[in-house]
């Protein structure tokens, strides 16, 4: 599952939805608006993050970003 896809299945209320991107946010240290635009492929994270990002939510890098070529994931 993509990164879009698993913040879809969020509950459809904001606060799941808020707390997903404020929890990513304090564990890349970046800003929830950077994770905004990280989950509608706005902008790719650096690898660095991308490895946060999935070890934070439990799924591959390669599913989040499966857009991504080898030599990038």
């Amino acid at each position: 599952m993509d990164l879009i896809g698993y913040y879809r299945k969020l509950e459809e209320k904001s606060t799941p939805k808020q707390e997903f991107r404020e929890m990513i946010a304090e564990a890349c240290g970046v800003a929830p608006t950077t994770v905004s635009r990280w989950v509608y492929g706005e902008v790719i994270p650096e690898k660095l993050k991308r490895e946060k990002i999935s070890e934070v939510i439990g799924i591959p890098v390669e599913e989040l970003f499966p857009n991504l070529q080898n030599d990038e994931a």
